[in-house]
């Protein structure tokens, strides 16, 4: 039987969270939607902190079985001459970021100077983690982010948007 889909759902809370990297975001709630302003990190051979977006406002069914999660991340590199990676991306459950899952952060390739949605998992695929649609549904599932600038030059990292899609 196909899944079904639900989303993309946009977060309705974005920050900055110390606890990797040393470089906070700047204006993190600018990744709650697309256009406009982005929440940004200014990095030269650092990591930023997470970008951790959370209370996507999901209405799955409480009896349904979750069977993939994919995460869009709408990105650049909107100033410097850095190359920008990037480090960690995790969900979040309860508002503990699940270090124990899989880091579907997509390193090697280079974040571009044009906004772009970056996607990362799929349907049929839960990241390793068990989750249950009651978690995703709760105010503090969300997704933790980080980027590194990797070629000891300045770049400014720029977060548009970041949106989560179920699959029930």
């Amino acid at each position: 039987m196909p899944s079904t889909t639900y989303g993309p759902y946009s977060p309705r809370r974005v920050v900055s969270q110390s606890g990797v990297g040393t470089v906070a975001w700047s204006g993190p709630t600018d990744a709650k939607a697309t256009g406009g302003a982005r929440a940004t990190a200014v990095l030269n051979n650092q990591r930023s902190q997470h970008l951790l977006a959370t209370d996507f406002g999901a209405a799955l069914p409480t009896n349904g079985v979750l069977v993939g999660i994919k995460v869009e991340i709408e990105k650049s590199r909107t100033a410097g001459t850095g190359t920008l990676d990037d480090t960690s991306l995790y969900l979040v459950r309860h508002g503990v970021i699940l270090t124990a899952g899989q880091n579907r952060q997509d390193q090697g390739t280079a974040w571009t100077v044009t906004d772009d949605y970056s996607v990362y998992g799929a349907d049929g695929d839960t990241w390793g983690v068990p989750l249950t649609c009651g978690d995703c549904n709760d105010p503090q599932f969300g997704v933790a982010f980080s980027v590194s600038e990797t070629a000891s030059a300045s770049a400014t990292a720029g977060v548009d948007h970041i949106r989560v899609t179920f699959y029930v």
